[in-house]
């Protein structure tokens, strides 16, 4: 083998290393990056309602107004929490008249 070519094939193999440790660093902190934040943010911003057990799974329940009849929202993502953002905005003004609730699906643990 050329001495040359040997030179560059040690020089490209140095160069990969180094480019694939880079990404893995940065995946490394982003993800305990978003971990954190996300810890912060559920601590700054908690889920209005609250969990409730189903048969052995944790299910987030918000539940507006004290009215009869009850209504239940099952929203399915990302159509369904814009069609329960419309719904609960047209009949929020008469939470005397409507119970809602808002099961999140999604958010089952």
């Amino acid at each position: 083998m050329n001495k040359n070519l040997k030179k560059a094939l040690i020089i490209f193999g140095i160069i990969v290393f180094v480019m694939v440790t880079c990404n893995a660093l940065v995946i490394l902190i982003g993800t305990r990056y978003e971990e954190i934040q996300g810890k912060n943010d559920l601590a700054k911003y908690p889920a209005p309602g609250n969990m409730v057990d189903v048969g052995g799974y944790k299910l987030h329940m918000n539940c507006v107004g004290n009215g009869s009849p009850a209504v239940f929202l099952m929203l399915v993502p990302p159509a369904g929490q814009w069609i329960g953002y419309l719904f609960k905005k047209k009949y929020l003004c008469l939470p005397q008249h409507v119970l809602m609730t808002e099961l999140d699906w999604v958010g089952a643990m």
